[in-house]
């Protein structure tokens, strides 16, 4: 029978692994890496309307690489949700910082950096 709290553990953990990343990976990529491709919001491809949302990952990664005119012509509302998501990027990190701070290994006191210069 599987441990189902192992399993939660793991599956919440690659999850938070995955939001960690995700700033540092899309940092990485090109600014226009977003650019062209398919469409992929529900709105646009079923009712040929583009929502409040079109345009979003674009705008935002344009706004993380500096391009702010860019960003705000693919969505203005990027002004709004980029500092909600590095808020939330923010929280993330300190809850898995809080979680796995005590599984530090314990700190090796070094004698030559606490050792008293003496002037002559």
């Amino acid at each position: 029978m599987p441990d189902f709290v192992s399993i939660r553990a793991f599956i919440e953990g690659g999850i938070r692994l995955i939001i960690l990343l995700t700033p540092l990976v899309l940092l990485i990529l090109p600014a226009d890496f977003f650019d062209e491709g398919p469409v992929i919001c529900p709105s646009r491809l079923l009712l040929e309307v583009e929502c409040p949302g079109c345009g979003l990952t674009r705008a935002t990664q344009h706004l993380i690489h500096w391009d702010w005119q860019t960003a705000l012509d693919f969505n203005p509302l990027v002004l709004l949700t980029t500092p909600i998501l590095a808020w939330l990027w923010v929280e993330n990190l300190r809850v898995v910082h809080k979680k796995y701070a005590p599984l530090r290994l314990p700190s090796v006191p070094l004698p030559f950096l606490n050792s008293k210069v003496t002037k002559n």
